[in-house]
């Protein structure tokens, strides 16, 4: 296999495990191995966010205790249902010898990496979209509920102090969930350019070196 035809592929998946913050060493001159790669798929879907692994689990409880060649089966199985993604290999070809088909393994892993962090932070905008508006409610609710003496007792000063610090809070962290969705968003955009970038690179490197 030549080195321009798994360039490409390979510096998506370590672009991807470092994403994905995956520490884990991994040995590159075996990176085709099944033992390489299913403790990184291990990690993308039960480790990585607890979004996703509570998620998962719920929907592919077997995933937790199955034998490697069934937890193969339910990974393929994910992308096909979660992603509509369908592998180019069957899954008894991901536990082929160390030298067949590398690069669609290593696609594959990349691919879902991609796959799932973007619905990790997908999760995370809807969390935080019901933490904004828990937050948002506090300070009414406190002060609605709060029992009155008579009709013209106002709160004292330190019950407005405290009200204050909240509403602060709360627009603090609405502006801080505003920009790390936009970053969140643009970040996914731009791995997407150079997802579509260094496959289209790789198209013309194999055409050039076709004879």
């Amino acid at each position: 296999m030549s080195s321009l035809a798994i360039d490409g592929p390979l510096n998506n998946f370590r672009r991807g495990l470092k994403l994905c913050k995956y520490n884990a060493a991994i040995d590159y001159q075996r990176v085709g191995s099944p033992q390489q790669l299913l403790p990184v798929l291990h990690y993308i879907l039960l480790d990585y966010s607890p979004h996703l692994s509570s998620y998962f689990l719920d929907k592919f409880p077997a995933i937790a205790y199955a034998t490697d060649e069934k937890f193969i089966e339910t990974v393929f199985k994910i992308m096909r249902v979660e992603f509509q993604y369908l592998p180019v290999l069957k899954p008894n070809q991901f536990f082929t010898g160390l030298e067949h088909f590398v690069v669609h393994k290593i696609k594959i892993v990349s691919d879902l990496i991609f796959f799932c962090r973007r619905k990790h932070n997908d999760f995370v905008k809807i969390k935080r979209k019901q933490n904004k508006k828990s937050s948002n409610s506090l300070p009414s609710s406190s002060y609605q509920t709060r029992p009155r003496i008579n009709e013209t007792t106002q709160l004292n000063r330190e019950d407005r102090l405290c009200l204050t610090i909240k509403k602060c809070f709360a627009q603090l962290n609405s502006k801080i969930d505003n920009v790390e969705a936009s970053l969140n968003e643009r970040l996914e955009n731009l791995e997407t350019r150079i997802l579509l970038h260094e496959q289209h690179q790789q198209m013309v490197s194999c055409s050039i070196s076709a004879p």
